[in-house]
């Protein structure tokens, strides 16, 4: 299920990317990151196993 879901995350990011400007939303991702405390680049089987959304 998790697979699903980030698969559908990317397609939304890519869809933003490419329909409006990206570095915002580069941007508030990082920002985001950091005000929550996760990892920018945790191992890739660590976000297979856990993650529902890409890191």
């Amino acid at each position: 299920m998790n697979l699903l879901s980030r698969k559908n995350e990317f397609e939304a990011e890519r869809f933003a990317k490419e329909t409006y400007d990206g570095k915002p939303l580069a941007s508030a991702l990082k920002t985001l990151s950091v005000k929550t405390l996760t990892q920018i680049n945790p191992h890739p089987l660590h976000v297979f196993v856990n993650y529902s959304h890409p890191p």
